[in-house]
């Protein structure tokens, strides 16, 4: 998946790919800080297409002003490292 910050609205939009820290393997999950390698016990009961992701996460996912890619106030992070954008801050994350 592609992910990218954005800020801005019509021709002053700005957009751009958000960073993986060097080092993470493909295929990596994504957690939010905190909960690394806890692991859900339930499923849900139906798989969310990318637009039914974004309907229902969206609004709570966007950069902080460290540039972080954040969910709820709290950084996306790999193994390696944070998830962040180069000059994004506040900025939309989709």
């Amino acid at each position: 998946m592609i992910v990218g910050a954005s800020e801005g609205d019509g021709a002053s939009r700005r957009v751009e790919l958000l960073a993986i820290p060097p080092g993470t393997a493909v295929g990596e999950r994504i957690f939010v800080e905190g909960t690394e390698g806890k692991r859900r016990k339930w499923q849900p009961d139906t798989e969310l297409d990318f637009q039914q992701f974004l309907g229902t996460f969206g609004a709570h996912l966007f950069t902080d002003g460290a540039l972080r890619a954040c969910y709820n106030h709290k950084p996306l992070v790999t193994s390696k490292g944070y998830i962040k954008s180069t000059t994004i801050k506040y900025g939309q994350v989709a």
